[in-house]
């Protein structure tokens, strides 16, 4: 599988000081794990809307689409880490609606880099794909035999 035919991470538009493009790939994960000690916490705690977490996230996800769209992995954000944490800290005081969409949008971006598992590969699936539980499963094998 080349670059290009790889599954695209959704993009989403957020207002900041300007509209700025925001996108969570496999970069912007590596991002988020060269700034943070836990990546996976700090997804976690974007949720609980953490402002280390929020501004790191942010970070991340900015630079992972400067360097998308610039097409170079070495493109830098306009915007130092510090910077973003104003904007995001404006936002979460100032701006709730914009708040709002950025905590949407990151959300919605964790949900997608991380897509549930197919129902076919879940442990307890029936053959029409439907999950069920042990005992439902007992259950039907009771009334099979």
């Amino acid at each position: 599988m080349t670059a290009k035919n790889a599954k695209k991470a959704k993009k989403f538009t957020v207002k900041l000081d300007k509209k700025r493009d925001l996108i969570f790939n496999f970069n912007a994960f590596c991002i988020l794990s060269e700034t943070v000690k836990d990546a996976y916490q700090a997804m976690d705690d974007v949720g609980r809307a953490k402002p280390y977490a929020l501004r790191a996230m942010t970070h991340a996800c900015l630079t992972a689409a400067v360097q998308l769209k610039e097409d170079d992995e070495y493109a830098e954000l306009d915007l130092s880490k510090a910077e973003v944490g104003e904007l995001v800290g404006y936002l979460m005081f100032n701006d709730q609606k914009s708040f709002e969409v950025l905590m949407t949008n990151l959300l919605e971006s964790i949900a997608n880099f991380f897509p549930d598992a197919p129902e076919s590969e879940q442990e307890g699936s029936d053959e029409k794909g439907a999950t069920q539980t042990a005992e439902e499963g007992d259950e039907k094998n009771e009334e099979n035999e």
